[in-house]
């Protein structure tokens, strides 16, 4: 005769098997890149109040946070995420996607929470982890606590060399890196038309910018001569020649912060490129 228990077992042991199998289907669809699907009948399971508290819900938070994540959609990906407890074998996958994205978000702080978080307890996860701490140094700018770090990198973990080598070179370059000055820039143009913004790396403007005020000069000093101050010819093109003169100034004092601003994104991008890849070759 069955009693209450042996009841409530096999119902228990109905309703897993079910879940697995919907799980399984969810497997499918994502391999299929059917993301969307997925993340329907996710939220379904996690609507189910028996799925809150069931031993399968981390693999439920983790299909929901990479189905997320290759939906790219990073702030819910990294929500999903960080609900993986530390019991699941997916933890470490988890909490490392969840730290990406909040790098790639612009949240270093909270990258840098979820990183100090981990206890990686093998020598590649160690090194994986300081792999991915040395990027945040080298995105805030903190090049010695980057070299700090990267003293502890032993090159020969396969999915991080590239990486690692490619670190050190962007550590070097910006070591080397000299900001150009706005200050500078603008009292260059002031001194020699054109030259703040050759200086700031836009030749082409600069050229221009020099043969404007050149031109409009003459034709200021020509005016002037033939037909004197008071003339309206020698008051426009000498209001022109003011206008564009003081223009010139101001723009390659930008020019100079435009500079700035595209090597820092460029050297950014290089860096957050750089720290994807292991996850992705490691995790995938």
């Amino acid at each position: 005769m069955l009693t209450v228990t042996s009841l409530f077992s096999a119902q228990s042991l109905a309703q897993d098997t079910a879940l697995h199998r919907r799980l399984d289907f969810i497997h499918y669809l994502i391999g299929r890149e059917e993301y969307k699907d997925a993340i329907f009948l996710l939220e379904k399971e996690i609507k189910e109040p028996l799925q809150r508290s069931h031993p399968l819900s981390d693999s439920i938070y983790h299909l929901m946070g990479w189905s997320a994540y290759m939906q790219k959609d990073l702030t819910n990906s990294s929500l999903w995420f960080e609900k993986v407890s530390l019991q699941s074998t997916s933890y470490l996958k988890c909490r490392l996607f969840a730290t990406y994205n909040s790098i790639y978000l612009g949240d270093t702080l909270h990258a840098r929470e979820l990183l100090q978080g981990l206890r990686p307890d093998t020598g590649w996860q160690t090194e994986l982890v300081a792999f991915e701490k040395g990027g945040l140094n080298l995105l805030s700018r903190d090049l010695a606590a980057y070299r700090r770090i990267a003293a502890s990198f032993t090159h020969t973990f396969y999915p991080l060399v590239q990486e690692e080598r490619r670190f050190d070179q962007i550590a070097t370059l910006l070591e080397q890196n000299k900001p150009k000055s706005m200050t500078l820039a603008a009292m260059m143009s002031a001194v020699l038309p054109g030259s703040g913004k050759v200086y700031a790396g836009k030749t082409g403007e600069g050229v221009s910018s020099f043969l404007i005020v050149t031109v409009l000069g003459l034709i200021t000093w020509e005016n002037y001569r033939q037909d004197g101050l008071s003339d309206y010819k020698t008051i426009l093109a000498g209001t022109a020649l003011g206008f564009y003169y003081v223009g010139n100034i101001w723009g390659s004092a930008f020019a100079a912060q435009r500079q700035n601003k595209r090597y820092n994104y460029e050297i950014n991008q290089r860096i957050l490129f750089d720290l994807h890849i292991p996850l992705r070759t490691i995790f995938n």
